[in-house]
């Protein structure tokens, strides 16, 4: 049997928790607003929420240590 890989959700990090402090803003809004919405989802579930260009960001935010891709529970 086939066995298929498990789904990657987006989980925040330490660092999107900070950024989402009052008084600490380093990211632009749509950035911050993006960190908000995102935890708990799939990076498709994002891209059909609100489009490929803030699937993008995610991807970025991925990288800069904001969120992380987790398996799906």
């Amino acid at each position: 049997m086939h066995q298929t890989e498990p789904a990657m959700i987006l989980q925040k990090t330490a660092k999107a928790q900070q950024e989402l402090q009052p008084g600490s803003r380093q990211l632009p809004q749509r950035a911050r607003s993006l960190l908000l919405l995102a935890g708990g989802k799939r990076m498709e579930e994002l891209a059909a929420m609100l489009g490929s260009d803030h699937a993008a960001l995610a991807g970025q935010l991925v990288e800069q240590g904001y969120l992380q891709l987790v398996p799906s529970p």
